[in-house]
């Protein structure tokens, strides 16, 4: 009630990834939030804290590949310098080891009409919001028209990458075809 969040808070962090929490505090009381991950293994808390100004707030986490595993978050807020109030509680929160992710900028692309043996190429953004290094190790169309290239690449972590995929139809009629992208993401 106190706080609204600008996009829900995951149920899964990487480790390595930096993760933003931030939103709004509805209490003008509310001038200083901590942010507390608690590990379900036992064992010292993780905690952050953060000033609200103009009624915003926001705090970059990010952990070490030491702290994977389970844990509970618990929010405080309240005036800087005072005990902060329990405001809310998420659980279970995993924080993973890190890993490549693969995220595609489209998830569909159309050509529209050509005349056999005329060619068109269309670019597609590949994009690593993993914390390692993404490997693709082949690109390819399970239908002989399509092609991509280049077909093997890698993407550093928050980076992304371009690849032309060419459509030559060698016959009239529809077309249709499918990517097949081999990579080290799990």
């Amino acid at each position: 009630d106190n706080l609204l969040l600008d996009r829900p808070l995951t149920a899964g962090f990487f480790a390595g990834k930096q993760e933003t929490f931030s939103g709004q505090a509805t209490d003008s009381g509310i001038t200083r939030i901590a942010i507390s991950f608690i590990p379900a293994s036992g064992g010292p808390s993780i905690d952050t804290f953060t000033d609200v100004e103009n009624a915003r707030f926001s705090a970059n986490l990010t952990f070490e590949s030491s702290q994977t595993g389970t844990y509970t978050v618990r929010i405080f807020g309240g005036q800087t310098g005072q005990s902060l109030p329990f405001l809310g509680e998420f659980s279970p929160v995993e924080v993973f080891p890190s890993r490549p992710d693969l995220l595609l900028r489209q998830t569909a692309l159309t050509w529209g009409e050509l005349e056999v043996e005329q060619t068109r190429s269309l670019p597609l953004t590949l994009v690593n919001s993993g914390s390692d290094p993404l490997v693709i190790s082949g690109l390819s169309s399970n239908s002989d028209p399509f092609s991509a290239a280049p077909t093997t690449l890698t993407i550093s972590p928050g980076d992304s990458a371009t690849v032309t995929l060419t459509f030559a139809p060698t016959a009239g009629g529809t077309a249709s075809g499918a990517l097949q992208i081999l990579s080290n993401d799990p």
